[in-house]
């Protein structure tokens, strides 16, 4: 009796994290969407700030799933990890809880990229966290 085998791929945890954040973040996208038409206000400036800066974390997440340089990948999750983080905490009551599991995402992502705190997540981290603070205070 031949038994035939196929052969197995590893998974790639770090591109599934990066793709499952960036998914995560379009269906938050779509929400925050959903909840300003609801509203019914016109939108101001921060609408559109908060807007941008969720799509580009989305393009940051498949960014972070197609690179393939270590440092590349450290320093695109260390900044989804922190803006879904920062903007996470700062819309708890409506858009943040889907922000805290892309955050999450990011981070188990980052375990499999480095096997310590480098210099790449810390900027990206820092990065996130200064485009936000200035996107929210600029658009008061």
């Amino acid at each position: 009796m031949v038994v035939l085998q196929l052969p197995r791929r590893r998974r790639n945890w770090v591109a599934v994290a990066g793709i499952g954040g960036a998914a995560v973040t379009v269906a938050d996208l779509g929400l925050y969407a959903l909840l300003l038409i609801g509203q019914g206000n016109p939108p101001g400036s921060r609408v559109f700030f908060v807007g941008t800066f969720l799509a580009l974390m989305a393009v940051l997440g498949f960014a972070g799933a197609a690179a393939r340089r270590p440092v590349a990948r450290m320093l695109i999750y260390g900044f989804t990890a922190g803006g879904g983080l920062g903007l996470g905490l700062l819309g708890i009551d409506s858009i943040g809880l889907p922000l805290l599991a892309v955050c999450a995402l990011s981070i188990v992502a980052l375990s499999r990229v480095a096997d310590h705190v480098s210099a790449p997540i810390i900027i990206g981290t820092a990065a996130a966290f200064v485009v936000l603070l200035m996107g929210i205070a600029s658009t008061s």
